[in-house]
């Protein structure tokens, strides 16, 4: 789960290296490697005896949060690029909120059906989520055409 988050995270801020690489301050890029690994490094002597192999997941998350954080300021500051929107946090602290929902659902004897009943509720409740918050337009426009297919379906 540490992993997955981290992974989200990372897929949103992604960009910022390739941004930073491609401007003219490519050079600092080298710098924040050499920080990325030394950083890992600390971490995982850390937090790897207290909590084991969770303990690594726990320092790969905050080396990436770290990271990728760092990464973003950085563009922001010296590019003047904002990679991200208020609804583009709206909508990872929505992916995060169900990331935790999905911990408390108890968990099935059959595997396959206990991914299959989290899978949808999930599914649906972020769905729900994202058209509420009105957090995305394509999928907002996706949601009232499908109902209006439905409703026409049904009055047929």
């Amino acid at each position: 789960m540490f992993i997955g988050l981290a992974k989200v995270y990372d897929a949103a801020t992604g960009l910022n290296a390739a941004i930073l690489g491609n401007s003219k301050y490519y050079f600092y890029f080298l710098f924040f490697i050499f920080f990325v690994a030394i950083l890992a490094i600390i971490n995982n002597l850390i937090f790897i005896p207290m909590y084991n192999i969770v303990g690594s997941a726990i320092a790969t998350v905050i080396t990436i949060f770290l990271y990728n954080t760092i990464l973003v300021l950085f563009v922001k500051i010296k590019l003047k690029v904002q990679p991200f929107t208020l609804k583009n946090i709206k909508a990872l602290l929505v992916i995060s909120s169900f990331f935790i929902i999905n911990a408390f659902i108890p968990l099935l004897n059959n595997p396959y059906f206990d991914s299959i009943i989290r899978s949808i509720t999930v599914l649906i409740l972020f769905l729900i989520a994202i058209y509420k918050f009105k957090l995305s337009p394509d999928i907002n426009n996706f949601i009232n055409s499908f109902y209006q297919k439905l409703i026409s379906k049904i009055k047929k």
